[in-house]
């Protein structure tokens, strides 16, 4: 009986989403967590629609434990009815992470009414796997909230959905950087449907106020070790507007039918002049062996709301290759030594909670949540010098060897939801999933010299995964790898110390993204090592790697 402060269907001691749900909407809100037994993806099939998520609701699958980086609970909606949502939110103060939705007839995720939500970290229209297609019908997100406020949508991937990717038909959506792609619609629509053109000065009004998108003139990889991504193009807006210009790549070559965002690249922070026009040229260093055949953006006005995504435009030039050296009757062999540098982290975040509890917030009292996380480094260099003849063209002076080390902690982080709803899965499970890493790199120098080279490792004290440098910029303590208090900074990526980063510390940064430091704290520049002295999408990418992650 929703509102008897018992999540528990007609059997006893179950306590499915939907009786979650209905508990919260009865309680005026609360957290759902989830603790279904056995390991892998767990799939939870209605057979009608959930009910309206009413009350500030927090619907937590990072709690499901085993939770990493990719959801582990999938809620299919193949059976929930022919005009079914995935969840529909109409009130404000709802976060909705680390779930797959898909399978529905209608929308993944609907805002409507006075809803505000943030959704964060889904995978909308796929399976667990990251790549099974079961796409929804309708739109991945359906932004319909009358709400002055704004939704926060970030980190998602959505694909496959006979619709549009991210829908806005009104309200504000602040779409931050995500993988949108193989959507039927566009990636990002601003209501009414289809491609909304830009307006001179951008004075037209709307959903997202139907801000302009910014136009690509050329994309151009030149270079090698790194290649580097250079992007030129131009906005016009309204004047002395200060915008993020968000870029995207893709594989697939630039189709003019196709407005999407599959592999966000980073972002550019700029501000039009009077007449409302800006250009922008952005260099992006390439990771080695990305391939990049299209390229698109967006314009995001911070913190409120986002464009549609530019028309693409081909990607030309392309690493050059490197000429191998010509050997001459004259060379002498050269001893070569080989510094052979193996480092095999494993990391293996699980999530146990010490107590459960059967029912859902508003129930009978929660247990106390605990947090720990220990963290082992291991480092492993050894160089071995080998003399093996090396034949260099004349003339040509031997490089000097380089030393190489690569720190190997081993981390276990463990968090214990504050209270338990344990939906029952009517589906199939499939087997577990574990992260483990195990990178190795053996470099070969060529020297005239045959010197050992001892790396030096980078101090980390507290071994929370910045070095001691790096905080004493930020402004953390370099000896406390977690907040013993309020008031405690000691883990970088736990900006509001409450032994988690989350929602809360996402939101924190972004708050002044875009921001040279100073004005922006310090504590929000968390990225790259050391920090750059800018809040940027380096400080978002971080804090997003470490989401749900706790501490102790």
């Amino acid at each position: 009986m929703p509102g008897d402060a018992v999540c528990q269907t007609a059997t006893p001691g179950e306590c499915t989403l939907r009786a979650a749900i209905q508990e919260t909407n009865a309680g005026g809100g609360g957290t759902i967590n989830f603790n279904i037994g056995g390991g892998g993806a767990h799939v939870i099939t209605p057979l009608t629609p959930l009910p309206d998520i009413a009350q500030p609701t927090n619907i937590d699958g990072h709690s499901q434990p085993g939770t990493v980086f990719v959801p582990l609970i999938e809620l299919r909606g193949t059976n929930a009815g022919a005009s079914a949502d995935g969840l529909r939110i109409i009130s404000s103060g709802v976060n909705v992470q680390f779930l797959a939705v898909n399978g529905f007839a209608g929308d993944g995720f609907e805002v409507g009414g006075a809803g505000e939500a943030s959704i964060v970290a889904n995978f909308i229209g796929l399976a667990t796997d990251e790549q099974s297609a079961a796409g929804n019908g309708g739109h991945g997100i359906h932004h319909a909230s009358n709400s002055t406020g704004s939704s926060f949508i970030h980190a998602n991937r959505i694909a496959f959905n006979g619709g549009d990717g991210i829908y806005v038909s009104s309200g504000f959506a602040n779409i931050n950087p995500q993988t949108i792609y193989l959507n039927d619609g566009l990636g990002i629509d601003l209501g009414p449907d289809g491609v909304t053109p830009n307006d001179p000065l951008d004075a037209d009004t709307g959903p997202n106020n139907l801000q302009n998108f910014p136009v690509l003139t050329s994309a151009v990889i030149s270079g090698s070790s790194p290649a580097v991504l250079t992007v030129d193009g131009t906005l016009q807006s309204s004047p002395n507007k200060f915008v993020l210009i968000d870029f995207f790549a893709d594989a697939d070559p630039c189709d003019p039918a196709v407005i999407e965002g599959r592999r966000p690249l980073g972002g550019s922070a700029l501000t039009t002049d009077s007449q409302g026009n800006a250009s922008f040229s952005e260099s992006i260093e390439l990771v080695p062996g990305t391939v990049i055949n299209s390229v698109t953006a967006t314009t995001r006005v911070f913190p409120l709301y986002t464009s549609e995504f530019s028309p693409c435009v081909p990607v030309s030039g392309g690493p050059s290759p490197t000429p191998s050296p010509t050997p001459c009757p004259s060379c002498t062999p050269t001893p070569t030594p080989t510094g052979t540098a193996t480092a095999t982290p494993t990391r293996t975040p699980t999530a146990t909670p010490t107590a459960t509890a059967t029912l859902c917030p508003g129930c009978t009292p929660t247990p106390t949540p605990t947090a720990t996380a220990t963290a082992t480094p291991t480092r492993t260099a050894s160089p071995t010098p080998s003399s093996a003849p090396t034949c260099l063209p004349c003339g040509t002076p031997s490089p000097s060897p380089s030393p190489s080390a690569s720190p190997s902690p081993t981390a276990t982080a463990t968090r214990t939801p504050t209270a338990t709803a344990s939906p029952i899965a009517t589906g199939t499970t499939t087997p577990a999933a574990t992260a483990t890493r195990t990178p190795s790199a053996t470099p070969t120098a060529s020297a005239t010299a045959s010197p050992t080279a001892t790396p030096t490792p980078v101090p980390d004290s507290d071994l929370d995964g910045w070095s001691n440098a790096a905080e004493g910029v930020i402004g953390t303590d370099p000896l406390d790898g977690c907040a013993d208090n309020s008031a405690d900074d000691a883990w970088p990526a736990d900006i509001n110390n409450d032994r988690f980063s989350d929602i809360s510390d996402v939101s924190a940064l972004t708050s002044v993204f875009g921001e040279a430091v100073p004005p922006a704290p310090a504590r929000y520049n968390i990225a790259p090592e050391m920090p750059d002295g800018f809040v940027d999408i380096t400080d978002v990418s971080r804090m997003a790697g470490l989401f749900g992650i706790g501490c102790s």
